[in-house]
């Protein structure tokens, strides 16, 4: 078997948090789009509203935490299970980017634009043969 470079292994453990990091952020965003549509509906307005003018309420506001928190009180679980496991995922990071030391710089990294979409891999410093080759086909990402 084939000794893993550590660059490609902080690559591969970044990678993981990336992951776990999206998934968190999926869940939240799912709770938010519920409590907003079960306020909506809940407290359907047959008013007008002169043009402009908000049709969000104090009432409706607090209506839609309420719905927030017992969303996130349900899905609770997999909610603190994801912040410990993001957790375990930044201290493993820390813990190898200090083994590495001056070396950590050497192996790049990947950065994402949200607004783009679209994936670039960041090389910073020298080329590490095991950090450029593996790491590019383990994420999927084409050099540039």
């Amino acid at each position: 078997m084939k000794p893993v470079s550590p660059c490609v292994l902080l690559f591969r453990m970044e990678a993981a948090r990336r992951e776990t990091r999206h998934h968190l952020d999926r869940i939240h965003r799912q709770i938010t789009g519920r409590a907003e549509r079960r306020a909506a509906t809940e407290k359907a307005k047959a008013r007008s509203h002169r043009r402009g003018g908000s049709r969000w309420t104090r009432s409706d506001e607090q209506l839609f935490q309420d719905h927030v928190e017992r969303l996130s009180f349900e899905r609770r679980t997999e909610i603190a299970a994801l912040a410990r496991k993001l957790q375990h995922q930044e201290r493993a990071i820390t813990t190898m980017r200090l083994m590495l030391g001056d070396d950590a710089g050497k192996c790049g990294g990947v950065s994402l634009t949200v607004w783009g979409l679209s994936w670039r891999l960041i090389r910073a410093g020298g080329r590490d043969a095991g950090c450029r080759s593996r790491g590019a086909l383990s994420s999927g990402v084409s050099e540039p």
